[in-house]
């Protein structure tokens, strides 16, 4: 993976963010379905089959006696069909990965079409599918990435008072989305400056 390190470092953003604690399964308040640190139940049923090779008779125990080996190859799939690995630069890949893990195929679709609100005039549109294929990644690596990353975070921001239960749980999103722009823009200025040095001696590329 390109990203590698970006993918390692969202995925212990997300552990802490989810809780930090495997096997502790809660239902929340007027929710149909039990969770496992971020994981719901209906969405491991479908996914520990193809994921983790379960077989649907052992679902409901190994739901919840999930290892964190488990935990982290179910993230690497929301990684993987994400698109994540398509984007040029590393904070967009963690950020429609960290979007579709808490949104789904709808969040993706929110920021194709944001896309093509801020697109230049000249630029087609893009489909709004919820996929990141071809059209959508090149669109996107078109951009400059720092306007790029800025634009994201603020439409992210502008969604969940729109979104159900953001009573409930928008200042949950809400301080999860500060902390992510404050972690990644860090971590990736981080990662930019590995890129000025030397791997051997530490000392400044010519």
């Amino acid at each position: 993976m390109k990203h590698s390190a970006y993918f390692e470092r969202w995925y212990r953003f997300a552990f802490i963010w989810e809780g930090s604690k495997l096997n502790h399964v809660v239902k929340l308040e007027g929710e149909k379905f039990y969770t496992n640190l971020g994981i719901t139940e209906q969405t491991y049923n479908s996914l520990a089959p193809r994921v983790l090779g379960v077989p649907q008779n052992d679902l409901a125990r190994r739901f919840r006696n999930m290892t964190e080996n488990e935990h982290k190859a179910i993230a690497k799939w929301f990684w993987d069909n994400s698109g994540a690995e398509r984007f040029v630069d590393g904070r967009i890949a963690v950020f429609f990965t960290e979007q579709f893990w808490g949104g789904g195929r709808g969040a993706i679709q929110d920021f194709q079409a944001h896309y093509n609100q801020i697109k230049p005039s000249y630029k087609p549109k893009i489909a709004v599918d919820g996929f990141v294929g071809n059209q959508t990644a090149t669109a996107f690596n078109a951009l400059n990435q720092d306007e790029l990353f800025k634009s994201l975070i603020a439409k992210a921001a502008a969604r969940y008072p729109l979104m159900e239960n953001y009573d409930k749980y928008g200042k949950g999103w809400e301080n999860r989305l500060q902390s992510f722009t404050e972690v990644f823009s860090e971590f990736h200025q981080e990662q930019q400056q590995k890129k000025t040095v030397c791997a051997c001696c530490g000392q400044p590329l010519p």
